[in-house]
């Protein structure tokens, strides 16, 4: 019965799920992205939240402290010096800033130049700007799949799962129908005992038109499953040896 109501309810609302669901989740984030080192000091989850709220940034990545020093110790020992050397301050926080696509050339300068005023130029140093990060895309194109199919696979998914338990409940009922029916005297249990249920689904789901924007054909889709359930498989009650 429950999974009855949810299916009746997720087909109904449909609509619903899509908008507050799959279409809240972020569009394409593949674009242009670039490095910034900042003093350790500063407040990097302030300064992350501010570059955030900027029209043409789609992401910001915090890197972890230890993160930074394994690749700025890497980038002295490339260069012949000694990372442990106490000419050099590694309490450094790093960003990964990622643009919107389709950003322009003038645009990511500014934000650039935004994050040098907002931390101060002597204590932010920042890295080219590079193209497409190909794992991003990737990602984004993960995303633009949720956000297409995600509300079919949610169905499909209920509705399967609906199925699995229709079947071995109906299985259960027959054998259980046979015994009451042999010995009672007693005449379409199943059937009985289908109706009523089909009957309490559809009184607890009438409560998603509460809702607002429920489907009316979906609704009447769902229960028409599930009353044709009832006449497929509520007839016939007999005992299966297992």
């Amino acid at each position: 019965m429950i999974l009855s109501i949810l299916m009746v309810t997720t087909f109904s609302q449909k609509t619903f799920i899509e908008k507050q669901v799959f279409n809240n989740v972020p569009a394409s984030v593949s674009g242009p992205y670039f490095y910034a080192l900042i003093s350790g000091k500063e407040n990097h989850q302030r300064i992350s939240r501010k570059l955030g709220e900027l029209p043409g940034v789609a992401l910001v990545n915090i890197l972890q402290k230890e993160e930074v020093n394994v690749k700025v110790s890497e980038i002295l020992e490339s260069l012949g010096l000694e990372s442990g050397s106490s000419l050099f301050d590694f309490n450094y926080a790093g960003l990964k800033i990622m643009f919107k696509k389709g950003i322009s050339k003038r645009s990511q300068g500014l934000i650039r130049d935004y994050l040098t005023r907002l931390v101060g130029k002597s204590k932010v140093t920042l890295g080219a700007t590079k193209e497409n990060d190909t794992l991003l895309k990737k990602h984004s194109e993960v995303v633009g799949s949720f956000k297409k199919w995600g509300t079919t696979l949610s169905l499909a998914i209920v509705f399967l799962m609906w199925c699995w338990s229709a079947m071995n409940f109906s299985k259960n009922l027959k054998q259980i129908s046979y015994i009451v029916e042999s010995f009672q005297r007693r005449s379409n249990v199943g059937m009985k005992l289908y109706l009523t249920g089909t009957a309490l689904v559809f009184m607890f789901s009438l409560n998603t038109f509460l809702w607002g924007s429920a489907n009316g054909m979906m609704f009447v889709l769902s229960v028409a499953i599930i009353s044709s359930f009832t006449l497929l498989f509520a007839k016939g009650a007999k005992w299966s040896q297992v």
